[in-house]
C-alpha cells in the first residue's frame, strides 16, 4: 500500500504534483519565472492546511519573494531573494524550498525573515473571526426548527 503525499507543489495554473523531486521542483519553479509567476510547496504530513512554503516572482525575474507558514498567520515570514533568477539562479530558491520541506538545519538562519502581516492586520482578523462567530452562533431557526 503507498503512504500518503508528505509534500505537494502547486503551481498558478492550480497545476498540483505529489511528492516532487528535486528535479521537478526546480522545473516547475523555472517555468513560474517563465510562463506564471508563483509555486506553493505544501507540508501535507503537518496536517490540513497551514504548512507551506511558497515564492513568488517579480516581473522583470531580478528575484522573488519566499514567504513559509507555520499554521496561522501570526506565524507567515517572508524573505526577498534578489539577483537574476534566469537562465539558473533559481537554484537558490529551490534549495530553499528543499531544505525547509525536508527540516534541514539552517534554512532560516541563511536568510532575513519579516512578518507578513502586521499587529494590526492581525487584530482585525482576530476580531473578523470572533464577529462571524459570534453570527453563526446566532443564526435565526426558521419555521419548523424547533
Amino acid at each position: 500500500m503507498r503512504e500518503p503525499p508528505r509534500l505537494r507543489a502547486t503551481t498558478a495554473y492550480d497545476r498540483t504534483y505529489d511528492d516532487p523531486s528535486p528535479e521537478l521542483l526546480h522545473r516547475l519553479l523555472t517555468e513560474a519565472v517563465e510562463e506564471y509567476p508563483f509555486v506553493v510547496l505544501e507540508r501535507l504530513d503537518l496536517g490540513p492546511g497551514g504548512h507551506f512554503m511558497q515564492t513568488f516572482y517579480w516581473d522583470d525575474a531580478t528575484g522573488c519573494s519566499v514567504e513559509y507558514r507555520e499554521g496561522s498567520s501570526e506565524r507567515q515570514f517572508r524573505t526577498l531573494v534578489s539577483g537574476p533568477l534566469v537562465p539558473d539562479g533559481h537554484r537558490a530558491v529551490t534549495g530553499l524550498l528543499l531544505d525547509w520541506a525536508h527540516e534541514r538545519p539552517g534554512w532560516r538562519e541563511r536568510h532575513v525573515w519579516e512578518p507578513v502581516f502586521t499587529e494590526a492586520q492581525l487584530r482585525r482578523e482576530r476580531i473578523a473571526d470572533r464577529t462571524l462567530g459570534r453570527l453563526f452562533r446566532r443564526r435565526p431557526r426558521g419555521r419548523g426548527e424547533g
